[in-house]
């Protein structure tokens, strides 16, 4: 499939600059289950402790060169999950640098993404092996 493409023009000390990014069909329905998981993992917590005014916790999706962050924010920032923005691979974070090595669910499988949703909770357990 071509990829779609998104021009972006810039100036540097007044010469146009125009760079072209290729989003292929696969990588923009990754971006979309990506946020989809943050939005359910928001839910959860909300059902959890919605409540609670003193629990503002915030999921966040930030883009990298390679993946996908899902952060957990709240008085501290951590990282929830990492999500491969090429193959849909969703890991365990290893650190706050980097993902573990086995990837847990697929975002661009239907039935793994399906499960990925069913089973995302905010704490994170759906992320440890079975």
């Amino acid at each position: 499939m071509p990829p779609f493409s998104i021009i972006i023009s810039t100036s540097t000390k007044g010469h146009p600059k125009v760079m072209t990014t290729a989003l292929y069909p696969d990588t923009i329905k990754v971006a979309d289950r990506v946020i989809i998981l943050g939005q359910a993992l928001q839910k959860h917590f909300d059902r959890r402790y919605g409540g609670h005014g003193c629990l503002d916790t915030v999921f966040d999706v930030v883009e990298g060169r390679k993946y996908w962050k899902i952060m957990m924010v709240n008085n501290q920032e951590s990282v929830h999950a990492f999500i491969d923005k090429k193959t849909g691979d969703v890991f365990k974070p290893a650190s706050w640098r980097g993902p573990a090595k086995i990837v847990r669910y697929n975002l661009l499988d239907e039935v793994s993404y399906g499960e990925c949703i069913a089973r995302a909770d905010w704490a994170g357990g759906y992320l440890y092996m079975r």
